[in-house]
């Protein structure tokens, strides 16, 4: 399991369009009456500063988590989270979050806040 910002994983060596098809095609599969294409995505991790998480197992792209930044707020707010079906419950959801938890400390933000349709599985995510 590699948690990793979305600009390490391009230094890396990794295609950033590949990076935005894959959770173009997640959205797709997540949030089938709202997702982000690729050209929302791409405005969003510039909103992201930077920060946009990537989730890898054996080098491909399995999940991502894009937080929102507010400029006269003292939290972020996570715009969107998924990690692929087959890589349910091993704890790559929890392990974006806990990262993104870190970002917001160490900009000494006040809180991470997330606004979500009622799901189990997320809110089990959110509970670990």
């Amino acid at each position: 399991m590699k948690i990793t910002s979305l600009e390490a994983a391009v230094k890396s060596g990794i295609s950033k369009n590949l990076i935005f098809k894959k959770i173009a095609g997640l959205e797709r599969e997540f949030f089938p009456n709202y997702p982000y294409n690729i050209n929302g995505i791409k405005k969003s991790h510039k909103l992201s500063n930077g920060c946009t998480l990537i989730a890898f197992d054996k080098g491909n792209v399995i999940g991502y988590l894009i937080p929102l930044f507010f400029k006269s707020k003292d939290y972020l707010q996570i715009l969107t989270i998924a990690v692929d079906k087959k890589h349910h419950k091993k704890g790559y959801g929890t392990e974006l979050i806990k990262k993104c938890e870190r970002i917001a400390r160490s900009l000494k933000l006040k809180s991470v806040i997330l606004r979500a349709d009622v799901s189990y599985p997320i809110l089990k995510t959110l509970k670990n």
